[in-house]
């Protein structure tokens, strides 16, 4: 399964995505915006079901865009089955599948066919895994205080 990636715009600290699981769902919406508020380095999220669009400002030191974009993914946001009744992947080897496919398809696809090297690839990899590593922390360290 390939993620939908229409629309992405990033400037340092700053970052606009379309997701077509936000457009006319309140819901989801709101639900993108619970998700990346309790997240370290993330100041300021809106999601917009009107246009789909979701806004994050964030820390770059702390989170990448290429973090925040791989949370998406994993949480089943950009195409990736939350509206098929599956809000996320079901164990943490189909979320490094699933991350580490994006990524590729990503880089790749931003290279238009240059082949970035195994490399890069495991660096996008493993920022992806750390920034879930943090969202599970965060989570967890909210549930026990």
């Amino acid at each position: 399964m390939m993620p939908v990636i229409e629309y992405i715009h990033a400037i340092e600290g700053r970052l606009r995505i379309k997701v077509p699981e936000v457009k006319h769902s309140p819901v989801r919406a709101r639900e993108i915006e619970d998700l990346f508020r309790a997240v370290a380095g993330i100041h300021e999220v809106r999601a917009n079901p009107i246009t789909g669009n979701v806004l994050l400002l964030h820390d770059p030191r702390r989170i990448a865009a290429r973090q925040i974009l791989g949370a998406l993914i994993a949480a089943g946001y950009m195409g990736m089955g939350i509206d098929g009744g599956r809000a996320r992947p079901e164990g943490g080897g189909e979320v490094a599948a699933t991350i580490a496919e994006l990524l590729t398809w990503v880089v790749l696809r931003a290279w238009r066919g240059l082949n970035p090297g195994h490399d890069l690839i495991e660096r996008l990899v493993e920022a992806a895994a750390q920034f879930l590593i943090k969202l599970v922390l965060g989570r967890a360290a909210a549930a026990f205080a």
